[in-house]
């Protein structure tokens, strides 16, 4: 709290200003949205080209005939598993997609549509930009998730460009830049380590944060779409290969939403989960 009170007062003596989140009624460092979108997007896709030169995926790897480098994906997806999974995700993408736009009404002023789709080449989990594409790992296919899982992981992500949690994290580089460019240390390579780390140890402070708002909100898109907490929770511990699931930042947080989900699935009253699951 007191690190997201001091990044306003700094944003308000850089940019001029902070924002309330309509969908999470938080505050945040957003005061040119579509600046601090292009600037996430073009973090986005740097590091998407980056994954492209030298892709992380195992199983990307493999398809190069190169060493597998990771037992996890030890059974990658087949081709066929591959494309059935990309028309999961096509189809559940869409079906979101339209329920976003009555959830979020604000968030489509920001973007014109979601971007749903499959790559190859990036690491196995998911990902999301502020201007609303939204990426799922091939290799997810080889977890042999069912519809509510993916569901939940594309709601989840969308929840993140809802919350402008790519904005969000923008803002703090943009402020971290603006303010080292102001202080008089010596030499390029300061100025810009100064930056990077400043704006990345802000950005720990709210992302547990971001991660539970995410959750939240894709639980929110997921009911209007006829699937409740105990649905998406009961999939989210046996609809996928559990012994499947990658190691690493994505596995454990998505660990964090299997337990977030699952408390939330257990305090809503029953009577109320029956409905909706109806």
């Amino acid at each position: 709290m007191i690190a997201h009170r001091v990044l306003c007062v700094v944003g308000i003596a850089v940019f001029a200003g902070c924002a309330v989140n309509p969908s999470t009624g938080r505050n945040q460092l957003i005061v040119s949205s579509s600046a601090q979108i292009a600037h996430a997007d073009m973090g986005f896709a740097l590091a998407a080209a980056a994954r492209g030169l030298a892709p992380a995926s195992p199983c990307a790897r493999t398809n190069r005939s190169e060493p597998l480098a990771s037992t996890i994906f030890s059974a990658c997806p087949s081709a066929e598993t591959t494309a059935r999974f990309a028309h999961q995700v096509e189809r559940i993408g869409a079906e979101l997609a339209t329920e976003a736009r009555s959830l979020a009404p604000e968030l489509f002023k920001r973007i014109s549509a979601f971007q749903i789709g499959v790559e190859t080449d990036i690491d196995a989990g998911t990902a999301s930009s502020a201007g609303g594409r939204i990426a799922l790992a091939a290799d997810l296919a080889a977890l042999d998730p069912t519809d509510d899982v993916v569901a939940f992981l594309i709601a989840r992500e969308m929840g993140h460009v809802i919350a402008r949690h790519g904005e969000e994290d923008a803002g703090a580089r943009m402020t971290f830049s603006a303010l080292t460019a102001m202080v008089p240390i010596g030499g390029l390579i300061v100025k810009l380590a100064a930056s990077l780390l400043g704006s990345q140890a802000l950005k720990t402070t709210w992302v547990e944060r971001q991660r539970r708002e995410a959750d939240e909100l894709a639980l929110a898109l997921l009911d209007r779409c006829q699937r409740s907490p105990a649905i998406i929770a009961l999939n989210l511990r046996v609809g996928l290969r559990r012994e499947r699931v990658p190691e690493g930042e994505w596995g454990a947080y998505f660990a964090q939403s299997i337990n977030r989900v699952d408390a939330i699935a257990l305090a809503r009253p029953k009577g109320l989960q029956l409905a909706v699951a109806k």
